[in-house]
């Protein structure tokens, strides 16, 4: 199970995206990983990386050049 009060800021569990369960009122300042940039995954490493530093996975290499570019893979 998860720590509660001061051993859960001492701790500070992983951030798991897939179920959107967010251990901390605020996140920043963290190393965040998307794996997948669909629609779910694009929103969620934009919002994240306004305050983190998002790095996102993928395995469709034309989604990954779009990324590299500042593109949207999202028609």
């Amino acid at each position: 199970g998860f720590a509660t009060g001061p051993a859960l800021a001492a701790r500070r569990p992983p951030i798991v995206l897939g179920t959107v369960q967010f251990m901390h009122a605020r996140i920043t300042g963290r190393k965040v990983t998307v794996v997948g940039t669909g629609y779910v995954g694009m929103s969620i490493a934009v919002l994240l990386a306004q305050r983190n530093r998002v790095t996102a996975l993928d395995i469709d290499v034309n989604k990954v050049a779009m990324i590299n570019q500042r593109l949207s893979p999202i028609a």
